[in-house]
């Protein structure tokens, strides 16, 4: 539940130095003209020498590939593989630029220090030498850590996270995104990958969904860190509100948000604790739910209706994307990603046979699944190393979120909050 935005590619004054001319090639992973080695890589352009031995470059980026996977989720041996092909082993990266990324009217984003200015050769499909401004960082782990938070942050690449232990699958899928429009780029960073046993730096933890509470009595959100301690609370809404958590502006993590039924507005709380947006959508006893339902960086807003048992999914213009009948009187909401598509599926809980109905893109239903008891409250979030969410109940009864693995077993009970408290699961570390 990602920055198109972000302009990156590409080029630096390298192509001309490795004698690389692009005849006729057409970059159209919607970031402008191709140029550099960066881009002639992804056209198929260009392959550098995936079998020439540069230790000292592997030892280096290695371990500074590693922290843009704890931030991001992208498998290092992915990261080390695509810095590799796209800056030829660490030649063409002038100020530890690895990936060619650009500057978008001046703005180097959250990481990079700075812009440079520098010659490119950009072909579309004529080749010109122009000049561009280039991101410039401190170091090779910055450039990674940005590296990693485009493809987080991008939508596009959604899928991808659903194979962060896998790391073939991983650059397969974020290839098949339109990355690259060389067919065989997954293929080379793969084989990169395996000739130079770049797993072994995959040593961090997969990305898992945190779970949190949201208090009504003091209008918090209580986040849950991975090892059991409290990552944070936060307070923000007030009395009446209705919790969630959705990906809304270009961060690693997910946004706080409240849903307030008396005026029929979302409240965003940004990443700085202060107010990202105000959203009116729905009207009086609808129910807020939040995915990703369309070609956006950024989840939807939605709502469930009951008194017609019609979730109405909000584009991000602001007009109804789409509105669709499922469920019946008394059935929960709730979102998930449960196939293999690029948006989520819809899906409500039926407290009186505790069965989770979930839709199939198509329409049909996808799947039933009994979990939980009467009084349960149903979520969903990844949990496992398995490409779809995993089903979950909170029990108010108990103050414990169960989790269903894939195999229909209980993945694990986790104690969290206290009575009164309302669940909440997001990606928030």
């Amino acid at each position: 539940m990602n920055t198109v935005s972000r302009a990156r590619r590409i080029g630096v004054a390298a192509m001309v130095a490795l004698g690389v001319v692009l005849t006729g090639v057409t970059q159209i992973d919607a970031f402008g003209a191709t140029s550099s080695v960066a881009d002639a890589v992804k056209a198929g352009a260009f392959s550098p020498n995936s079998t020439q031995s540069n230790a000292d470059f592997i030892n280096a980026a290695g371990p500074a590939a590693q922290p843009s996977q704890a931030d991001y989720g992208v498998p290092a041996s992915v990261t080390v593989a695509q810095a590799v092909l796209e800056s030829n082993w660490g030649n063409a990266a002038p100020n530890n630029n690895y990936f060619g990324i650009k500057c978008a009217g001046g703005d180097h984003g959250p990481i990079a220090n700075g812009c440079a200015n520098l010659p490119t050769t950009e072909c579309d499909p004529g080749c010109h030498t122009v000049m561009a401004s280039f991101r410039t960082y401190a170091s090779m782990a910055d450039s990674f850590r940005d590296h990693g938070l485009f493809l987080r942050s991008n939508s596009r690449y959604g899928n991808a996270f659903h194979y962060t232990s896998n790391p073939d699958q991983f650059v397969r899928e974020v290839a098949a995104a339109g990355y690259a429009t060389d067919p065989s780029y997954a293929s080379k960073v793969i084989s990169i990958m395996q000739a130079n046993n770049l797993y072994r730096f995959n040593t961090t933890t997969a990305s898992y969904a945190s779970l949190a509470v949201y208090r009504p009595s003091d209008n918090n959100f209580y986040v849950r860190k991975a090892d059991g301690t409290l990552l944070g609370q936060t307070p923000f809404g007030e009395q009446g509100d209705v919790p969630l958590a959705g990906h809304f502006q270009d961060s690693a993590y997910d946004n706080l948000a409240v849903f307030r039924p008396s005026n029929a507005s979302f409240y965003i709380r940004a990443a700085d604790g202060s107010l990202l947006t105000q959203v009116f959508f729905g009207q009086t006893g609808d129910v807020p739910v939040v995915g990703h339902f369309e070609d956006s960086n950024y989840d939807n807003l939605a709502v469930y209706r009951p008194s017609n048992s019609t979730f109405y999914i909000r584009k991000s213009d602001g007009s109804v994307l789409t509105q669709v009948a499922f469920g019946q009187s008394g059935d929960i909401p709730v979102i998930g990603h449960f196939e293999d598509s690029s948006y989520d599926n819809l899906a409500v809980y039926r407290p009186s046979t505790s069965t989770f109905y979930i839709r199939k893109s198509d329409g049909t239903v996808l799947t039933q699944v009994v979990f939980g008891q009467s009084g349960d409250i149903p979520v969903t979030g990844h949990f496992e190393n398995s490409s779809y969410d995993n089903l979950a109940v909170y029990r108010p009864s108990d103050s414990n979120y169960y989790i269903r693995k894939s195999d229909g077993s209980l993945l694990t009970k986790v104690a969290f909050g206290q009575t009164g408290d309302l669940p909440v699961v997001g990606h928030f570390q």
